[in-house]
This record gives structure tokens, sequence and C-alpha cells, in this order.
């Protein structure tokens, strides 16, 4: 088994698992998916989907910052099927190593977690659009993350 730790888009099982099935990989490889918190990072809005024509969710190191987010359980064979859908390496990359996610009440876990090359230039501005933003609320709801966290992600200016 393999573990992710999802922060974006990726949070919203629903919509990857019908990515998954739209593009020949098995969604029932996803096995569980809990809250979880990636410390020492922060969340940054300094990429520009293409596809999503907006900006995507992406992370920094941040000395006391935290990134609350989903850890996906799946089957060793679906971490090729997200780097597919990160477009891997060339926009997101998840490097070499994985990063240690505390999960509440539970043990550290040593998880994937991919990661944005950022746009060039030092932009902090590029917003998502509602449709992205919306999906990565329903998906950090599903996951159980906590209340003060839904609500900085609802204050994320989006671009219509």
């Amino acid at each position: 088994m393999d573990f992710v730790f999802a922060y974006g888009h990726n949070m919203d099982l629903e919509s990857l698992r019908g990515w998954l099935g739209e593009n020949g990989y098995d969604p029932s490889g996803i096995k569980g998916c809990r809250p979880a918190v990636l410390r020492g990072y922060a969340l940054v809005w300094n990429y520009h989907s293409c596809r999503g024509r907006g900006g995507a969710a992406n992370i920094e190191p941040s000395p006391g910052g935290e990134v609350w987010g989903a850890l996906i359980e799946l089957e060793e064979g679906l971490l090729r099927a997200l780097d597919h859908r990160e477009n891997s390496p060339a926009a997101y990359y998840r490097g070499n190593r994985r990063l240690a996610v505390s999960v509440p009440g539970e043990r550290e876990v040593e998880a994937w977690v991919y990661i944005a090359r950022p746009n060039s230039g030092t932009r902090r501005d590029v917003w998502p659009t509602r449709a992205y933003r919306d999906l990565m609320l329903r998906g950090a709801r599903s996951a159980g993350l906590p209340p003060a966290y839904l609500e900085e992600l609802e204050r994320i200016p989006v671009k219509d």
C-alpha cells in the first residue's frame, strides 16, 4: 500500500474515482481516506493550471505552517495513475521521498506529496476558479477536515 497526502482537488474522492475510471485505472484501488496535517508547509496559490483555467493549490515550506488534507491509502499501482493525473513531473512532482504527515489520534505516516512547479515570477495570487475551490471544499468536508480550516478554504478568492 501507498499513502498520498492530497490538499487540493484530489481530496474529492468522488471526482478522483471518476477520473481513474475514465482513464483506464481501477478506482477500487483507493482503500481509504482520513484527515491529516502536513506541518512545516503553507498552502499557496502560485501555480496556474492550463487544464483547470485558473489557479491550482500548491504548497511550499513554511516554518510553523500547516496544511490540512486527505491522507489517501491506495494500492501501489495507482501511484502511477496519480502521476498521470498530476502531469508529473512536468507540472506537479512528488520527488523521491515521502514526507511525514500527522493523523490526529494516530501515528505519523510517510506519504507521497505532490508539489507544483510554480509558474515563473513571484505571483501569490493565481486564484482558482469557483468550480475548483468548490471541488476542493467538497473534498475537505468529505475528508472531515477541521471547521476552522474549512473556513480558511471558503475565504480563498476565486476568479470567475
